[in-house]
């Protein structure tokens, strides 16, 4: 069975995570000095890894120029501790290192931001020639070159090199002015991913290696899982529980999602980011070049700006952040910049119901607890999953009573009338083949995206493998009232014939 991640609609819900990271409370308001207490942070994370079940997290919290908390819980693998120094696929939060190499080369003068893409890649097309010609490096970084993941089969076509990646992008269609919106795309990052390799005449993994990695001494940061032997198991979540699945890894996506790091090596590059560029005496960005990456655009309406997310909590702090989802890893960075502080939060799991539920609520709490405040307590969610079990036994049991039941259907046949028998027998067969064929375009609407039932699989398992044996059951019964209708039909038919 192809592997497959979450689709770009995935990337969506990241995104929709993050707004409702945004829009939720964040607890007791805050307070400037307050302290980051990390046996409370230990507490806070030993009771969330049991109560929602997650198979292993690592987090950093860093204060006033220092790493003041760092720990792993749970499991990388069988019989092997998430430690700070595990490593873990890092999702969208590869973004701000994108971002963060563009505008170095941008201070190096080999980048200019408002220059048209096509300067440094000549070839570059989407399916709008004059958009090809307008589209600049400012408006890859801040998601507003007109292109969506609704309208680029590409994002989730992957391919085997970067190149094959932005040359597939010429059926990529706009679905909004150039320059006119926000609209968050993954492609947009790959093809920044590239210019980078152009003007610097290196790999994107060597660029980011020599000028990122070494200088803040991030060991155990890289772009190759074969230079990763510390990599986490990557885990889905089957009715509240754990299960190991592996890990895709597309080269053709590498800027916009495929960077592999620890919280240890994060929490380093928190530091650099809250200090306006500078780590160990040196620096690896210009303060202002840094402002400018945590400024949404002007007149557009976005909080976006180049490689981070930047809004506010409820209380009025700036929170600058990038959250990251693949099918099996979950990431979360968020800066606070009134505050000094920052967390790094990495989990080797993920799906739809724990990235709404489980997953949020840590990241909410690690934002209080970062920003000096308690952490809000968070619901279980084991009831959630025991209705969710009750429903799925209840409607599967059902569908195979109303199978057990077809002799008894057979029986009354005769008695039936014959509108009666074409209900019984379309509402079995048509009703389940409208659901299967529907539900992935109706999420693609809803969610964006070229969603299918893989798709659907890698976000929710169990319910997936629940619709898909009900759809199976209730088929299978409207096909069987079929055959027993036509051959207790057919010998009527041929006795009238002679």
């Amino acid at each position: 069975m192809k592997n497959r991640l979450f689709c770009l609609w995935q990337v969506c819900l990241t995104t929709l995570c993050l707004a409702l990271l945004v829009c939720a409370p964040v607890g007791a308001q805050t307070l400037p000095g307050r302290q980051i207490n990390p046996k409370t942070v230990d507490l806070y994370l030993q009771d969330s890894v049991q109560k929602y079940h997650l198979n292993g997290l690592a987090v950093a919290m860093v204060k006033d120029g220092e790493t003041v908390f760092m720990k792993g819980y749970g499991q990388a693998g069988s019989d092997r501790p998430v430690t700070p120094q595990t490593q873990f696929y890092l999702g969208s939060v590869t973004k701000s290192f994108t971002a963060l190499a563009v505008m170095q080369l941008v201070e190096q003068g080999k980048i200019e931001l408002d220059t048209p893409v096509q300067r440094y890649l000549p070839w570059f097309q989407v399916a709008d020639a004059q958009a090809s010609r307008e589209i600049t490096i400012r408006q890859l970084l801040n998601h507003t070159s007109g292109l969506s993941e609704t309208a680029d089969e590409g994002v989730t076509n992957y391919k085997t090199t970067l190149t094959e990646q932005i040359r597939a992008m010429h059926t990529a269609r706009l679905t909004a002015p150039v320059g006119s919106q926000y609209q968050y795309d993954s492609q947009n990052y790959r093809t920044l991913g590239l210019v980078i390799e152009t003007v610097s005449g290196q790999f994107y993994a060597d660029y980011l290696r020599d000028h990122i990695f070494i200088p803040l001494g991030m060991q155990h940061t890289t772009a190759d899982p074969h230079q990763a032997p510390q990599l986490a198991q990557g885990y889905g979540q089957f009715f509240g529980w754990p299960v190991a699945r592996e890990q895709p890894f597309q080269p053709g996506a590498l800027p916009s999602g495929y960077l592999i790091s620890t919280a240890e090596d994060l929490a380093k590059f928190a530091l650099c980011m809250l200090n306006e560029g500078r780590y160990n005496g040196g620096q690896l960005v210009q303060p202002v070049t840094l402002k400018t990456m945590m400024s949404p655009p002007q007149g557009i309406n976005s909080e976006y700006g180049m490689g981070w997310m930047i809004t506010k909590s409820a209380d009025g702090h700036k929170l600058v952040l990038h959250g990251g989802a693949l099918t099996n890893f979950s990431s979360m960075l968020m800066l606070i910049p009134e505050e000094n502080a920052a967390y790094v939060m990495l989990c080797n799991q993920n799906g739809l119901i724990p990235m709404f539920t489980g997953l949020q609520n840590i990241k909410l709490g690690l934002a209080d607890l970062a920003a000096g405040s308690p952490a809000p307590v968070g619901p279980s969610y084991d009831g959630l999953y025991v209705i969710l079990s009750l429903i799925v036994a209840v409607e599967l049991g059902s569908q195979i009573y109303r199978l057990a039941r077809l002799p008894r259907w057979y029986a009354g046949l005769m008695q039936k009338q014959k509108k009666v028998i074409w209900r019984d027998i379309l509402s079995d067969v048509l009703l389940p083949l409208i659901l299967f064929l529907g539900i992935p375009p109706l999420l693609n609407v809803i969610l964006g995206g070229s969603g299918d039932w893989m798709d659907a699989y890698d976000l929710l398992p169990d319910v997936t493998l629940w619709l898909l044996t009900s759809f199976s059951l209730s088929f299978i019964r409207g096909m069987l009232r079929f055959i027993i209708w036509f051959r207790q039909k057919t010998p009527a038919l041929t006795i009238s014939a002679g």
